[in-house]
């Protein structure tokens, strides 16, 4: 499914728009001290921890010990040898003010933004707030539980897990297949969700997975069907246009499938010249008229207005790394994930159905 160990310091794509920040001031902040009185705790001046906290500057072996054990952490966790100090990655982008939820992901904390639409959505409670360039835990203090995929069943288990596990936040974080994959396997993202094709086996056992449940990739048209549209095949045959998804989206992976069924060549669909990063932007998009089709979750599509003509069914996935999540949040997640309330919940959603 992915490859494991790819570094977000070494360059990937993932690195991009992230800033760092190390763990000290992260740790401080969460268990409510001051950095006045950690200073004072461990016999330094607040200028000295201040140049610590921002790596302007290395401790001593007497000091690096004093705060290790202020915080309640190892010295080595805190201040290993070499560049692969602990950090907090803010995947923040352009944006300096931001509400952020925060997660530990192994032995790292990693803050997300929380955008207005999704993640937590407006009124979404966050974990913390990015003000100018500076961090700031909320209180009471949170730690959030990141789940990564563009099926929104997951939203739907993230609310199920929020009321059941009071102790987190659980949050759907909005990404394709290919992003949700390198995101888990850099270890920013306690889950990932990939789906695909009913029968499609994962070539990477390096990561625990169960099945989540089917549902319907949607050939969806616009309201009444103008171009009278029956299949895929016939929507091809007939030049109509297709609001294109990314490579990478488990959607591209699907029409590939669907096109060497076929035996035609990817040039053989008329798409849009812009591609859409989720489905609800490419229901959007044959909603007002700009596209003839769609394919996307069924009961987006619907929701969106569109019509459904045919489908595909898709088994999606969840994946998780056994050393970046503790076996407690693996157990509550996998728990809720089979319970009746959750799968009651696929079988109210258009084109789902429950696995087992």
């Amino acid at each position: 499914m992915v490859e494991k160990g790819d570094d977000p310091k070494e360059g990937s794509t993932l690195a991009k728009g992230l800033r760092r920040v190390p763990l000290v001031a992260m740790r401080r902040g969460q268990l409510g001290m001051s950095q006045g009185s950690l200073a004072k705790r461990i016999g330094i001046s607040r200028q000295s921890l201040s140049a610590i906290e921002t790596g302007a500057s290395s401790p001593s072996v007497e000091v690096a010990l004093c705060i290790a054990r202020s915080l309640a952490m190892a010295v080595e966790d805190l201040f290993p040898l070499g560049d692969s100090l602990p950090e907090a990655l803010f995947d923040l982008g352009r944006f300096r003010n931001s509400r952020v939820a925060v997660g530990e992901v192994g032995s790292r904390l990693v803050a997300r933004r929380l955008s207005s639409r999704r993640d937590g959505g407006p009124a979404g409670a966050s974990d913390g707030r990015y003000i100018d360039g500076n961090f700031v835990w909320n209180s009471p203090r949170s730690v959030s539980v990141f789940l990564s995929g563009c099926d929104p069943s997951l939203g739907v288990l993230a609310d199920w897990l929020n009321i059941k596990d009071p102790t987190r936040r659980y949050r759907w974080i909005t990404a394709q297949n290919s992003t949700a994959e390198a995101e888990l396997a850099a270890g920013v993202t306690h889950f990932a969700l990939h789906h695909g094709v009913v029968g499609q086996v994962a070539t990477d056992t390096r990561f625990s997975a169960i099945e989540l449940c089917d549902w319907t990739l949607a050939i969806a048209v616009r309201d009444k069907n103008p171009l009278g549209i029956s299949s895929l095949a016939d929507a091809i045959d007939k030049g109509a246009l297709w609001a294109a998804r990314p490579e990478g989206s488990g959607t591209s992976e699907t029409l590939e499938l669907e096109l060497a069924g076929l035996k035609l060549a990817r040039e053989s669909i008329n798409r849009t010249p812009n591609t859409f990063s989720d489905h609800y932007g490419a229901v959007d998009y044959v909603a007002v008229g700009d596209a003839d089709y769609a394919l996307a979750v069924e009961c987006i599509a619907r929701d969106g207005g569109l019509d459904v003509v045919d489908g595909i069914t898709q088994r999606s996935h969840l994946y998780w790394d056994e050393d970046n999540v503790p076996a407690e949040v693996v157990s509550v997640v996998i728990n809720e994930a089979k319970s009746r309330e959750f799968n009651r919940e696929l079988e109210a959603m258009s084109g789902y159905q429950p696995i087992g």
